[in-house]
């Protein structure tokens, strides 16, 4: 449970229903990592928490939840359209059968912060992700 219980909101998951919801995988559990992070309240050289979340994809976004973990990384860590040009520029890979990374320039996101975050989570369905945010993979 210190790792929270890795569901969405209902108010979110019928929101991503409402858009063609592709895909939902909850109850994950996996890493949020901070690589040569800056921002106005974090410094570090490399941090990583545990956490518990999950992610949806639907026709229009992408969503990672993070459900878990320190206080300050809850919530909705990223709500991507699908169509925005920050996604492709995002290293999106199933490291192993059962893992799924997606890491990212968070100064693409916020201009007050620079570095390099990468969210892991254990997952079945990691190259369906992959498959589905990079239709060329």
């Amino acid at each position: 449970m210190l790792l929270g219980d890795g569901r969405v909101p209902d108010e979110l998951r019928n929101q991503l229903s409402s858009e063609g919801l592709l895909l939902l995988d909850e109850r994950l559990t996996g890493s949020l990592t901070f690589r040569d992070y800056r921002s106005p309240t974090r410094r570090s050289g490399v941090e990583k928490i545990m956490v518990g979340g999950a992610i949806g994809i639907s026709r229009r976004r992408v969503v990672v939840w993070i459900s878990g973990g320190k206080p300050s990384v809850k919530g909705k860590h990223m709500d991507v359209p699908l169509e925005d040009p920050r996604l492709r520029g995002m290293d999106i890979v199933a490291e192993t059968p059962e893992k799924i990374c997606l890491a990212y320039d968070p100064h693409e996101f916020r201009a007050d912060t620079s570095g390099r975050v990468e969210v892991r989570f254990t997952t079945s369905r990691a190259a369906e992700i992959v498959v589905l945010l990079d239709p060329a993979a």
